[in-house]
């Protein structure tokens, strides 16, 4: 039950490194690159030569590995973690759907066009609806095709009814795709750096909270926090004790949104998990 068999997943990130030992039995639908100038950085075509898509895609549809197969998960294991703790980590990993078809869109770096391409796409996989989507009715006989279900792990901060990003998510929801946004890392407890200050709506304290960035600000999205979870690899100060307990992600952007425009005073309850 539930392996995910019969449905269209797709994830909207990086790219992804398909060649990877967790993937072996994936069954991959298409895989676009929209990122500008493309495979800039982040590797070639839908390669990933970043980590970020691989290992979003290994939590929706990987099988088993070793811990040796998942190094791109070394850069965030901290210096002072014994040996002891790594040994079996990922022996049992199993993604949520691992008989799902898995759809790759790579939209980084490319920014809002690249972000609303591959939303589009999800929308439309064979083509049919043609270059001005987002201007159809939305029982359109060519979304007939949409994905099932979408991943983007990503956002910048804007008002939700003004948020390119937002609009174009909102019509993917319209046609019937289920969209999964981040809320973002914006938190109480995220480094204030330019990035973090950039989701603080302008004129309010710089406390973390309505940081929740866009698309994952529309209502019809799903909008997903972070939490802490117990484990001896992980703790706050990157030391071993494992303070992980299921308690919110200080750095986890915390709403509501941003107002629904410029100059409204209504805004969002988010996120919603």
């Amino acid at each position: 039950c539930c392996t995910g068999q019969g449905v269209n997943i797709g994830i909207i990130d990086d790219g992804i490194d398909d060649n990877h030992s967790v993937f072996s039995n994936t069954d991959f639908g298409e895989m676009l690159d929209f990122s500008n100038p493309p495979g800039y950085l982040y590797g070639a075509e839908h390669e990933d030569n970043i980590g970020h898509g691989t290992g979003t895609a290994s939590i929706i549809v990987g099988d088993p590995g070793t811990w040796e197969d998942h190094g791109w998960l070394w850069q965030f294991i901290p210096d002072d973690v014994p040996e002891e703790y790594l040994t079996g980590q990922f022996d049992a990993f199993t993604g949520v759907a691992p008989d799902a078809t898995l759809h790759v869109y790579k939209i980084f770096p490319g920014g809002q066009p690249a972000s609303i391409a591959g939303i589009e796409r999800t929308m439309d996989p064979n083509g049919n609806c043609g270059d001005d989507l987002l201007s159809l009715p939305v029982r359109d006989f060519c979304f007939e095709d949409h994905l099932d279900v979408v991943n983007c792990s990503w956002g910048s901060p804007g008002y939700p009814l003004n948020h390119p990003g937002s609009i174009a998510a909102g019509a993917a929801v319209d046609v019937g795709v289920t969209m999964v946004f981040s809320a973002g890392n914006a938190g109480p407890g995220a480094p204030t750096n330019s990035s973090w200050q950039s989701y603080v709506l302008p004129g309010n304290p710089a406390d973390g909270y309505q940081t929740v960035g866009c698309p994952g600000c529309n209502p019809k999205v799903i909008t997903v926090g972070a939490t802490k979870k117990y484990s001896p690899l992980w703790s706050d100060g990157g030391t071993t004790g494992g303070t992980l307990d299921g308690t919110i992600a200080s750095y986890s952007s915390r709403g509501p949104t941003w107002p629904i425009y410029d100059g409204s005073e209504e805004t969002y309850d988010k996120p919603d998990i």
